[in-house]
């Protein structure tokens, strides 16, 4: 005779209001960061998601960089962001609408007068910064970047050769003006720049560093890629 047993949640059914009771509770008690993407769930569990970041250069951070990432010194206190529209005291700083604009600046005197300070700030902005895609020589391709070139695939154009002359990729970097070379790093790119000239999002890998930079670190970035260059 068989016997009748009463009807049981299957294993599959089980794990689904599991996951579905820990959403409950993660959504209940969790604090999310918009701007890094960390999770913290009751002071003890944390993890990160994309960030959203609204000054950022794209709408989702998938891949985070330096300036998105919970790091603090220490004893280092809450940071006091300014009110929305500040201006600092140096000025706003002034945007153009055309390429021929940008080829005509060049470095600040303020900048260019210490370049011996210039180029040691410089050298740590772009560690922090730019090392990670254009290399510790700014060829473009070194141990430090391959993780990043495998990352782009054929997904997109890979990071400048930004000091070799007879690289095809760095030509430019050499014919143009300083203007141009800071008007790439302040819109991402060539593709970044051209974007912004049409009022139309970057389609770039390249940050935005605009958003990112002050306008003399900026500055400071260019006379350091000139000073590679031996120009």
């Amino acid at each position: 005779m068989k016997t009748l047993r009463p009807n049981r949640p299957n294993q599959a059914g089980r794990v689904a209001l599991l996951a579905l009771a820990l959403l409950l509770a993660v959504a209940a008690t969790a604090c999310y960061n918009t701007r890094t993407g960390r999770v913290d769930v009751g002071g003890s569990i944390n993890f990160k998601l994309p960030a959203f970041p609204q000054t950022g250069s794209h709408a989702v951070e998938a891949f985070t960089d330096m300036h998105f990432q919970p790091s603090y010194r220490v004893q280092e206190g809450p940071r006091i962001l300014p009110p929305e529209g500040s201006v600092p005291i140096t000025g706003k700083e002034l945007e153009y609408a055309t390429v021929e604009e940008y080829q005509a600046l060049a470095v600040p005197e303020g900048v260019a007068s210490d370049a011996a300070a210039a180029l040691a700030n410089a050298q740590r902005t772009y560690e922090v910064n730019c090392l990670v895609c254009h290399g510790s020589a700014l060829r473009g391709e070194d141990d430090v970047s391959t993780p990043i070139l495998s990352y782009l695939g054929d997904a997109g154009a890979k990071p400048r050769n930004l000091i070799d002359r007879g690289d095809a990729d760095a030509v430019n970097a050499y014919t143009a003006t300083d203007g141009e070379v800071f008007a790439w790093i302040t819109y991402g790119g060539q593709p970044g720049f051209a974007s912004a000239l049409r009022d139309r999002p970057s389609s770039s890998w390249m940050p935005q560093f605009g958003r990112l930079l002050t306008e003399q670190e900026r500055w400071e970035l260019v006379m350091y890629i000139r000073n590679h260059q031996g120009k």
